[in-house]
């Protein structure tokens, strides 16, 4: 008669030991270790491997080697994954062998996975193969590895083929999870803003409503840009939501844009010209002697735009000039500086980065 009692594996056991001894440190870990490997239990070494991974790599190693060379296929195929991962630079030639007899496997995990990492470590090489490796990561449809594969190959991408980058993003876009999601959005949107411009702002309001921390700001900004001219109570309010988050490389750019769009334009413009971005403080200075030379401050103006020409070498810095100039000759006026500069002082688009995975 059964006792109800479920007999384990010993190698289960060792595992579940070592998970609850853990502060006795390595020294009991590698004992459970070895009880796991010498019990036969194939999948025990590969999850202390994983678990030791970060504490003794060479331990790590001979975990997943056994475990690598096992009878159970799914844990077989995903320690070549590990080994591949952990000799990428100590031993490329052992490194490539276990990616290449992992895709091999057909497994649904392992296979993807070590594809996709063999393309991430074939870029750092800039290998000619890194197409091939992220494609048969995405061609998997792995509803993890997959939107991955696709990112990553959008960015790889970007500048050598952007039709090839727009859709790779697209696929992690409509297959990613939400962070993916949002990410490939903003990254197409980036891409698309000078070829289509509805489209791109199609794709930075997915990102508004994704709620993404990072992104959303930097998402705002872009919105807030397109429809500036069109809709400048909604670019002013987007400009202000990317404005707020001080923390955020977005929000220089956004005071510097409501430097130019509100009434409180004079706060934004001294936030803006705080900035650690040396483009956008020198713009908001410049900015703000104009507008206080427009106002007849011109004492106020000459002070700022002392301050913008320490820069050195910038369009802002020789726009300030040209403006001091202007308000030190008197068959000039603060008008005429104002309809000289302000176009140049104005920035082309936002330089914000493409944010990845």
């Amino acid at each position: 008669m059964s006792s109800g009692v479920t007999s384990k594996r010993p190698g289960e056991t060792a595992f579940e030991l070592g998970t609850m001894l853990h502060q006795d440190g390595l020294e009991g870990l590698r004992n459970l270790f070895e009880r796991a490997i010498e019990s036969g239990y194939s999948d025990g070494p590969v999850e202390i491997a994983a678990f030791m991974t970060e504490h003794q790599l060479q331990t790590a190693l001979e975990a997943y080697l056994f475990a690598a060379r096992s009878s159970e296929e799914h844990y077989a195929a995903l320690a070549e994954v590990e080994v591949g991962h952990l000799l990428e630079d100590a031993d490329p030639k052992t490194a490539a062998d276990a990616y290449l007899r992992a895709i091999d496997s057909g497994d649904a995990d392992a296979s993807p996975l070590a594809a996709f990492l063999m393309g991430e470590w074939l870029e750092r090489m800039d290998s000619d193969r890194v197409r091939d490796f992220y494609a048969l990561a995405i061609n998997s449809e792995h509803p993890r590895v997959a939107p991955r594969a696709a990112l990553r190959l959008g960015y790889y991408a970007l500048e050598s083929d952007p039709y090839e980058a727009l859709q790779a993003f697209q696929y992690a876009e409509e297959h990613g999870d939400p962070e993916q999601t949002a990410t490939a959005a903003f990254a197409r949107g980036t891409l698309l803003m000078n070829v289509d411009a509805k489209a791109a702002q199609e794709d930075f309001e997915k990102v508004l409503a994704s709620g993404d921390d990072f992104l959303v700001p930097a998402a705002a900004m872009m919105v807030g840009w397109l429809v500036a001219d069109e809709a400048p109570e909604r670019a002013q309010e987007l400009f202000t939501l990317a404005a707020e988050t001080t923390d955020h490389p977005a929000a220089a750019r956004a005071q510097l844009e409501l430097g130019l769009l509100a009434e409180e334009w004079e706060s934004w413009l001294r936030e803006a010209a705080a900035s650690d971005d040396t483009d956008t403080a020198v713009r908001a200075l410049a900015f703000l002697g104009l507008r206080m030379a427009e106002e007849g401050r011109e004492a106020e103006a000459e002070a700022v735009l002392e301050r913008a020409v320490q820069f050195g070498d910038h369009v802002a810095v020789r726009a300030a000039d040209g403006i001091l100039a202007m308000l030190r000759d008197p068959a000039l006026t603060a008008q005429d500086a104002v309809r000289m500069y302000v176009e140049e002082l104005r920035p082309d688009q936002p330089s914000l980065p493409l944010a990845e995975s």
